[in-house]
């Protein structure tokens, strides 16, 4: 996974502003539309990049100890039969046959996603209780499935027209673009839920120029951008805005 070649890099460091803006919209817009926001129109373009910056690091955190265990528990041995797995795949005209081959490739993960899938459904139908982090994890798993699939096939008709097989740093470039992708949207899910269902803001107040306002179990702060704070009406499901000339003090609680 750390095959990733320094020329391919300098290469693409260009699109690296926009790939973190594309980051950053994507995190504020999922966030904010379960508030039925529209943040786009109350945010300044400086404010993209810095709304997610502690996900980045976060994610790549762990995207670095996993490529590093990979990197030292990987034998030559594994990625020569990784490179005739792959030289097998390429090679195999007939899908269905290919597909078989990447169930196999991705059989852990399949076994994971039936055990997620059986407890899901004992939650669901035998407890009546709805385990959300079970089917996250379910549609998560199933994504990967999906993209390794798509990731394969994309290196085969790389081959078929070029005659050559695509660079490993492309890849793992493209691959690395599609996990921190996912990890975003997790986090961001993770974000809202915690807010929602955990009460993440609970007590925090805040003073405008008429009164005092404290969240509450169905009111409360959920974020601020430079200009405006929002507080949502979880009963009504609607979010007041105010903007911040307005706000003489902000109060989150401990």
């Amino acid at each position: 996974m750390l095959n990733i070649e320094t020329a391919k890099l300098k290469t693409l460091l260009p699109f690296g502003g926009a790939i973190l803006i594309f980051w950053g919209v994507l995190k504020l817009t999922i966030y904010y539309n379960a508030f039925n926001i529209q943040i786009n129109s109350f945010l300044e373009f400086s404010e993209i990049i810095t709304a997610f910056l502690n996900d980045i690091i976060y994610i790549s955190f762990l995207i670095f100890i996993v490529s590093f265990f990979d990197f030292i528990t990987t034998s030559t041995t594994d990625t020569k039969e990784s490179n005739n797995y792959l030289d097998s795949y390429i090679l195999e005209n007939n899908f269905k046959r290919r597909l078989k081959m990447a169930f196999k490739k991705f059989s852990i993960i399949l076994v994971i996603n039936i055990v997620l899938l059986i407890i899901y459904l004992i939650m669901k139908f035998v407890k009546k209780s709805h385990d959300g982090y079970a089917l996250e994890s379910l549609i998560i798993l199933d994504f990967q499935i999906i993209i390794g699939v798509l990731l394969f096939e994309y290196k085969r008709r790389h081959f078929l027209f070029y005659g050559k097989k695509l660079s490993p740093s492309v890849s793992n470039l493209i691959l690395y673009f599609i996990i921190i992708t996912l990890m975003l949207i997790n986090t961001t899910i993770d974000e809202i839920r915690n807010v929602k269902n955990n009460k993440k803001y609970l007590n925090t107040s805040f003073v405008t120029t008429k009164a005092e306002i404290i969240s509450d179990s169905f009111h409360y702060f959920i974020g601020k951008t430079k200009n405006y704070l929002f507080f949502y009406d979880e009963k009504l499901n609607k979010t007041i805005i105010y903007p911040m000339t307005e706000i003489k003090q902000l109060n989150f609680a401990r």
